[in-house]
């Protein structure tokens, strides 16, 4: 993502910035940037009716200039498609003032945006979208017998590329055939997929993960299939130096966690985001499981512990800051400067990233303690009612 403008006042954050989004990851970015209450300033294609003398009508389409109040966002996670709406705001001759209207967000498309407030979780997302160290370098297949899962691993979001399956029949004694048929036909459009729909220019590290020998042999199938000259799969065979081969308990998607955990594979990651969470969302689990008084989640426990200055470091995932309750995103804002202002560690996770996920199964919010503490929050202690 380009940052084309800043006109922000340091004495109340007010302000307006041009932006210029690149990529599917900028759209994410965008997602946890753009608020209600924001207003949008951009170029849209709308159809204009026009009466010519003889009272005929007219449809043509026109690029016009539009401005509108952000009231909803929607982020299609499968297809990386980001659309605001609200009403229209400002004079336009072909656009009624206070009207409804759809903007979808589009690469390589300028756009302004402006906020009363551009607070300190806004500007990190900003920074973090805009910094071009932070590409996604990893792939990984995730695989077993006639079921696929291809996935691009960003610091922030895992995006599913491409899923294949297809019905592989069962070995029978003595009958063989139409099972290896079925495995070659799988492994050709798995191949194909990986050669297609991920950039090994940009790819620094290809995971194939299986249970069994499903990786090795996929793996000996592809290296045959991409290495003459003229094969259109000769890609991969020129980047299989890229290629790790690990463990996984199956082939869906939700095993990538594990695999992301193994220490040959957590080297690869060493350098990204995406380690430090995944590490720090282990321990947490550990002293959770093994020394509970260190470890505590939940809006209110983690309150408690945030209030007796016990946080040493805190998980909280992007999902909180998009909450439609503004007094609430001021509190979770509060506990995310408070605890950096005393020392402590924060770690934003992305609900989109595998490690979003867990972490929002324990309610999106968790801390690691200073000290010990024993929690009897009662149950009607509402962070919500208390904002």
């Amino acid at each position: 993502m380009k940052l084309l403008k800043k006109e922000i006042i340091a004495k109340n954050q007010s302000g307006r910035i041009e932006l210029q989004p690149d990529e599917d990851e900028d759209m994410w970015h965008l997602y946890n940037i753009i608020r209600a209450g924001d207003s949008i300033k951009t170029t849209t294609i709308r159809k204009v009716k026009r009466e010519g003398a003889t009272g005929s009508v007219s449809t043509n389409k026109m690029t016009i200039s539009i401005i509108i109040k952000v009231e909803k966002v929607n982020f299609e996670a499968d297809v990386c498609k980001l659309r605001v709406s609200g009403k229209t705001i400002g004079e336009n001759e072909h656009v009624p003032k206070g009207s409804y209207h759809t903007i979808e967000i589009e690469a390589h498309k300028k756009f302004s945006l402006t906020k009363f407030c551009w607070d300190t979780i806004v500007m990190e997302a900003l920074e973090e979208a805009c910094d071009t160290n932070k590409k996604a370098d990893l792939a990984a297949v995730i695989m077993q017998d006639g079921l696929a899962h291809i996935c691009l691993v960003l610091n922030s979001m895992t995006i599913l590329k491409s899923k294949v399956e297809i019905s592989i029949p069962k070995k029978r004694k003595g009958f063989t055939n139409q099972h290896d048929k079925g495995m070659i036909r799988f492994y050709r459009a798995v191949l194909r997929d990986i050669c297609t729909k991920l950039d090994f220019e940009q790819i620094k590290c290809l995971l194939i993960a299986s249970p069994g020998f499903v990786r090795d042999e996929f793996y000996k199938f592809a290296i045959t299939e991409s290495e003459p000259k003229t094969s259109e799969f000769r890609v991969f065979f020129e980047n299989k130096n890229k290629i790790l081969k690990v463990h996984s308990s199956d082939g869906y998607k939700h095993s990538l966690r594990e695999v992301l955990a193994q220490p040959e594979v957590a080297r690869q990651l060493a350098d990204t985001k995406a380690a430090s969470e995944l590490n720090v969302l282990n321990e947490f689990y550990e002293k959770l499981t093994k020394a509970p008084e260190w470890a505590c989640y939940g809006p209110n426990e983690v309150r408690h512990a945030f209030e007796e200055g016990a946080i040493s470091t805190l998980l909280i995932s992007d999902t909180l800051f998009r909450h439609s309750n503004a007094g609430l995103r001021k509190r979770y804002l509060n506990f995310v400067e408070g605890v950096r202002n005393a020392g402590g560690k924060v770690f934003k996770f992305s609900s989109l990233h595998v490690t979003g996920e867990r972490l929002n199964s324990l309610t999106g919010i968790a801390a690691l303690l200073r000290f010990p503490l024993e929690f009897d929050v009662s149950s009607d202690e509402s962070l919500v009612n208390d904002c």
